[in-house]
């Protein structure tokens, strides 16, 4: 039956789906694809957390240079600001739905 100890056992923890979810749930796209209110993993101490955008901001590319993008968007586990600078052309990694519902705290 499934409320046995042994079926139990095989049940993976939440930080087992998550971490399954972190390698499988994600889409690599280039920067300049990221909209307004989507999110993106971030760094946020030490470790890449998922951030919803409030904010980007592009410059025109220089001469010989590359068009930047700012995004500021806040940690989703945390709420805090989250700033980064990226050329419009870095691969960033998308979390998927699935993902975004397993590390949102609900309340």
């Amino acid at each position: 039956s499934e409320s046995s100890p042994e079926a139990a056992a095989k049940q993976p923890s939440a930080e087992d789906a998550i971490a399954l979810l972190r390698t499988t749930d994600i889409t690599l796209v280039d920067a300049s694809d990221l909209r307004v209110r989507g999110y993106v993993l971030l760094p946020v101490s030490g470790s890449d957390q998922p951030c919803r955008i409030q904010e980007l901001t592009t410059s025109k590319t220089g001469k010989h240079g590359h068009a930047k993008l700012a995004i500021t968007a806040t940690d989703v586990a945390s709420g805090r600001k989250v700033e980064r600078n990226l050329r419009a052309d870095e691969k960033v990694t998308v979390p998927g739905k699935r993902w975004i519902m397993a590390v949102t705290p609900v309340g």
